[in-house]
C-alpha cells in the first residue's frame, strides 16, 4: 500500500506498478520493464510502461493522465490514496501478463499468435 508520502503522478504510479509486477516474476525472466514517454498523434505526452524482449516481444501499457486527474481529484486523502493504490494494482496486473506473454514468446519464439513486433501494443487505462 502507498504511504501517505507518496506523490501521486504517472512516473510514480508507473514505477510502483513495475516493483509490483516484478515481485512474483523470476528475476532471470527473459522480459525487461521500462518507463517511457511518447508523443500521441495529437500531441500529447503520455507515459506507459514497456515490457519487451530482445527477441522483438514488445508491448507499452498505457498510465492514463485522466485517470491520475481523476485519483487526484478525490477530496479525502485515504480515499485518493485508496483508488490509487487500485490503479497501481491494474497497471501492475497488466505488467505481470505481459511478462508472462513474453516469456511464452521466448519459448515459442517464432509463434505467429502472440502479440509481437517492432510497434508496442498499447492497452488502454486500467480502470
Amino acid at each position: 500500500m502507498i504511504g501517505p508520502f507518496f506523490s501521486i503522478n504517472e512516473s510514480n504510479i508507473g514505477h510502483a506498478a513495475m516493483r509490483a509486477a516484478s515481485r512474483p516474476i523470476p528475476q532471470d525472466a527473459p522480459a525487461e520493464m521500462k518507463l517511457g514517454l511518447r508523443t500521441d498523434d495529437s500531441g500529447h505526452e503520455e507515459a506507459y510502461i514497456e515490457v519487451s524482449t530482445p527477441q522483438g516481444f514488445s508491448r507499452g501499457i498505457r498510465i492514463g493522465k485522466p485517470r491520475v486527474v481523476e485519483i487526484l481529484e478525490i477530496q479525502d486523502d485515504e480515499d485518493c490514496r485508496t483508488a490509487c493504490q487500485r490503479y497501481i494494482d491494474d497497471l501492475a496486473q497488466q505488467a505481470r501478463q505481459a511478462v508472462l506473454d513474453a516469456q511464452a514468446h521466448s519459448e515459442h519464439f517464432g509463434d505467429s499468435n502472440l502479440d509481437a513486433g517492432d510497434e508496442p501494443y498499447v492497452a488502454g487505462p486500467a480502470d
